[in-house]
């Protein structure tokens, strides 16, 4: 280290460090002299990266949106704590009807489907960091990064129920664990910094 930098040099760029850049900053007087017999500046200091947690904006995604990607949104949205983490889905072909049996099995499991049904947008696609397709019968590939919107796209390959189908509830309460399951394992990898985009 430069004998010749004195103290005033220390604090006024550890001043820019903590301003400008995103991380905490500790600064301890402490008077020692280096092994060499050098005199040091008397400050100890420890810079780390910030804590700040960026903006996240998911986009849940399923074939109609009246299900599997309302079930997803419905309950991100009921266990997420962080203001910084914004929710929506869309379908990739929008259904006009709602699904009563759908909203009454959701319900039963303490789900609130927000809505009707909606289709995907290039607005929703633009917004979205983290895109999660909530189905067996989306391709991924229309989804992944293709130099414009950078995004991390996750699929999750969850078969859909129809009304016509024996047992349809006994199904739908499956399905809707399954995705409650999924959830709640990708909330924590976002809250410990481990999905990259």
């Amino acid at each position: 280290m430069n004998q010749n930098i004195n103290n005033k040099f220390f604090i006024s760029t550890l001043t820019k460090l903590f301003r400008y850049g995103d991380c905490s900053l500790t600064v301890e007087y402490r008077p020692v002299a280096s092994e060499t017999g050098v005199r040091l500046p008397p400050f100890a200091f420890n810079i780390k990266k910030g804590n700040k947690m960026r903006k996240i904006n998911i986009l849940f995604i399923c074939k109609y949106n009246i299900f599997r990607s309302k079930v997803a949104e419905a309950y991100f949205e009921k266990i997420n704590k962080n203001k910084n983490i914004k929710i929506k889905s869309a379908g990739l072909i929008p259904e006009s009807k709602k699904n009563y049996k759908i909203i009454k099995t959701t319900k039963k499991l303490g789900l609130r489907l927000k809505g009707s049904s909606k289709g995907i947008t290039t607005r929703l696609l633009k917004q979205a960091n983290i895109i999660v397709i909530v189905a067996n019968d989306v391709p991924e590939d229309i989804f992944k990064y293709n130099g414009i919107y950078p995004r991390k796209v996750i699929l999750w390959k969850i078969n859909d129920v129809y009304n016509t189908e024996k047992d349809v509830d006994i199904k739908r309460e499956r399905v809707i664990k399954q995705i409650m399951k999924k959830i709640d394992k990708l909330n924590k990898n976002i809250e410990k910094n481990k999905i990259k985009w």
